[in-house]
């Protein structure tokens, strides 16, 4: 069930307007081709802990770009999962003297308490923008057809002092509630 595997994937951008990669990285207008090369493990998918990674490196626009990716899974029980992931990305433009390293994380927890009623959290930090994520979902299914959601995202600033003004803890809060109800319609 373990499994090695390897890419080459080819890319074409147009890009009709220049974009923002970081705070000190842009990339121009122009047209771009450009190919990375990927490894990658998965391991089995029946076992209780699973630990995946993969490394790509190749080109990127007109720069280069390295990066790393680990991501473990853990099922406790049939009640209880958890998921991670950690990406790093050095992203390197010579021509322009502009390169920065972004860090990625992300943390996922399942908790199921019967068929019909579940909890799910979902906690992503971002270094680029400094922005921590923070999402938990209730779900109760009272029957086939039925599903009550309710839900509460939160964005924070992870380093709200290195703006000027000082950015407020939080940048985004909403609670969200949401009923689905199948009808069925005798045709």
């Amino acid at each position: 069930g373990h499994r090695i595997s390897t890419s080459i994937r080819r890319n074409f951008e147009d890009l009709t307007r220049p974009f923002s990669l970081s705070e000190n990285t842009t990339v121009p207008i122009g047209f771009y081709w450009f190919s990375e090369g990927r490894l990658s493990y998965t391991s089995p998918s029946g076992d209780l802990f699973r630990p995946n990674a993969s490394v790509s490196g190749g080109r990127f626009f007109d720069g280069t770009r390295f990066s790393f990716s680990f991501s473990p899974a853990w099922s406790v029980s049939r009640h209880l999962r958890f998921n991670g992931t950690y990406e790093i990305n050095r992203i390197e433009f010579d021509d322009r003297s502009q390169q920065f390293t972004s860090h990625l994380a992300r943390v996922r927890t399942e908790l199921t308490f019967t068929t019909k009623t579940s909890v799910s959290s979902f906690l992503q930090y971002n270094s680029i923008g400094d922005l921590v994520a923070l999402n938990i979902r209730f779900r109760y299914n009272p029957r086939e057809g039925n599903d009550l959601y309710i839900v509460w995202n939160e964005t924070f600033n992870s380093n709200r002092f290195s703006l000027d003004p000082v950015a407020p803890f939080n940048q985004e809060r909403a609670l969200l509630v949401k009923y689905s109800h199948t009808l069925t319609l005798g045709l």
